[in-house]
């Protein structure tokens, strides 16, 4: 795939998805918030003028719609209006529409509810109600899908085990007889952490004379905060609306708790991928985490800890990775230690190579060790 096609299903393809999602969710939330306000609305007297169940086929099936027309008057000016409630929705089967068409028979007194400030703006059952959300969390799902191409596609491919392994197989003593150390040769050159990004999660920065910390991008910090925020507004948006009802309405259980699945991944997301990498020279350790080895109880809790003086060497190597179809494909980077018993350590395995050549050049200055570079 050339690189406009790459642009074009990275980039534009995914595009429809945010726009129309964005737009589905903005009126789905504005139709909540109406629904909720509508309780408090002053009622009226009016008359159905029409009552009917409406069909429309298409090539995907037949679709009912319950369609009721009503009429009423606001200080001697006429309206008409035909909402039932905010979320009124189409069926395959024409059971629902049935049940609306019974419920409000043409000629029958009903009382309407409208805003104030705009007579036009009416329904039939005011308050929110489980059909309510549909519109937000179809908006949701959409927008948070396109977000998740924009963010994902380039990168979210199907890691070519067998490919990549033969390729790595390929790599005998000859190729690496560049190294003068032999132990370059010995060492597994596969790589370390499946699948990997096609964008910059970490830089690396000096935190002081002998402290170097890798910490995550801006990027990275934007998509695990899309994550979070989106969740954190969903569910504390309709738990609002369900403390402010009047009566419980199990509709509302949903999109709460669809709020709060997001809200946890995305802090999940942020709290581990912020994690500090850091290089201690003064602690004698390298290690990932908040805490430094000399602030816990036991260093086994912590995951990945090696002692400074046990690093041999820095190794940097390459993954290629490709979509289910080969449609798209990219390469990740990885950067482990090699410790003398010739065990390794990933530190951090991200796309942008040039950054990831030139951290591993500074950290490898900074501890006095050789970098192996097969990128």
């Amino acid at each position: 795939m050339g690189p406009g096609m790459r642009f074009f299903f990275s980039r534009i393809f995914p595009l429809p998805f945010v726009i129309a999602g964005a737009l589905t969710l903005y009126f789905g939330v504005h139709g909540i918030i109406l629904a909720n306000a509508s309780a408090k609305w002053p009622t009226t007297q009016g008359k159905v003028l029409e009552s009917k169940v409406e069909q429309h086929s298409d090539s995907d099936g037949t679709t009912y719609h319950a369609e009721i027309l009503y009429e009423f008057s606001v200080e001697d000016v006429i309206f008409k209006g035909n909402r039932v409630s905010y979320g009124d929705y189409g069926s395959s089967s024409p059971s629902h529409a049935n049940h609306v068409v019974n419920n409000y028979p043409k000629g029958k007194k009903v009382k309407i509810h409208y805003m104030p400030e705009k007579p036009e703006e009416c329904l039939l059952e005011p308050g929110l109600k489980g059909q309510s959300f549909f519109m937000p969390l179809f908006g949701l799902i959409f927008f948070g899908v396109g977000c998740l191409m924009v963010v994902f596609l380039p990168r979210l491919m199907k890691k070519e085990e067998m490919a990549t392994t033969a390729r790595l197989e390929r790599l005998n003593n000859d190729e690496l007889s560049g190294y003068a150390d032999p132990a370059a040769a010995a060492v597994d050159w596969s790589p370390l952490k499946s699948g990997g990004t096609n964008f910059r999660t970490h830089k690396l920065i000096k935190t002081g004379l002998d402290r170097m910390e890798f910490r995550a991008a801006m990027g990275a910090k934007i998509f695990y905060l899309i994550f979070f925020l989106i969740g954190l507004g969903l569910f504390a948006g309709f738990s609002i609306a369900e403390f402010q009802s009047e009566k419980f309405d199990l509709g509302m259980l949903l999109p709460i708790f669809v709020g709060l699945v997001f809200t946890l991944v995305g802090g999940g997301l942020f709290y581990h991928g912020t994690l500090p990498i850091v290089f201690d020279k003064k602690n004698g350790y390298f290690w990932k985490g908040r805490k430094s080895p000399d602030k816990v109880f036991s260093k086994s809790v912590i995951k990945h800890l090696a002692e400074l003086d046990n690093i041999y060497a820095l190794q940097l190597l390459s993954e290629h990775c490709s979509g289910n179809e080969s449609s798209s494909s990219y390469y990740s980077y990885e950067l482990n230690l090699v410790l003398k018993t010739g065990e390794r350590i990933n530190v951090v395995d991200h796309g942008n190579a040039n950054k990831l050549r030139e951290d591993a050049t500074i950290l490898a200055d900074f501890l006095d060790k050789p970098v192996w570079d097969r990128t």
